[in-house]
């Protein structure tokens, strides 16, 4: 695909998107979920060729998000889905300005058979892991350790921890073991003395 295609196919979605402002149904709707199919799997192919194109039309709603204490009337409902619906608008605009104003943007070096990227490096250091490790598994990382520690605590405070632990040394042994370590003296080395 061209990039001059893709800003054509991009101007004909505009024009559509501004007809479809105030629809009832909003993100349900069978006209809206045609459109908003084909101008996601737009920029997945734009992308796909190489360029980086700016929009999160894949990451908007359209709809009010769940976490409202009360039901939304349907004309906060609409509100929200023409916000979403302008924002998109206006980033494919922008992506049509840009390419009227400067051209055609230039491309990232995509190969599909070029993995060296991909390949692990002969001595995994922490900077590596640093540079190229995702946030998102870093804070994965840190909640597993957490989760560890707490499961740890709460177990060590349990009545079956505790009778396992003393059950497993005899008193007999736990007591002579006692007076030994109290009457052997330990000799520092002259050094610290």
């Amino acid at each position: 695909m061209k990039y001059e295609e893709f800003i054509r196919e991009l101007i004909i979605l505009i024009d559509q998107a501004k007809e479809m402002f105030n629809l009832r149904k909003r993100d349900s709707d069978p006209q809206f979920r045609a459109w908003r199919h084909s101008a996601s799997d737009l920029i997945q192919r734009i992308k796909k060729e190489g360029y980086d194109v700016n929009s999160a039309i894949n990451g908007r709603v359209f709809d009010i998000r769940m976490g409202y204490w009360s039901d939304p009337t349907p004309k906060e409902c609409i509100a929200v889905y023409n916000r979403d619906l302008q924002d998109t608008i206006n980033e494919f605009q922008t992506i049509v300005t840009r390419f009227n104003a400067y051209g055609e943007p230039t491309r990232a070096n995509i190969d599909a058979n070029n993995t060296e990227n991909l390949r692990l490096p002969e001595k995994v250091t922490y900077r590596w892991i640093r540079d190229f490790v995702p946030i998102h598994l870093w804070f994965s990382a840190v909640g597993v350790l957490v989760a560890i520690f707490s499961a740890g605590v709460y177990i060590g405070q349990t009545s079956f921890y505790k009778d396992i632990t003393t059950k497993s040394i005899p008193e007999s042994q736990s007591t002579s073991m006692s007076e030994n370590t109290s009457n052997e003296t330990i000799a520092l080395p002259a050094s610290l003395e």
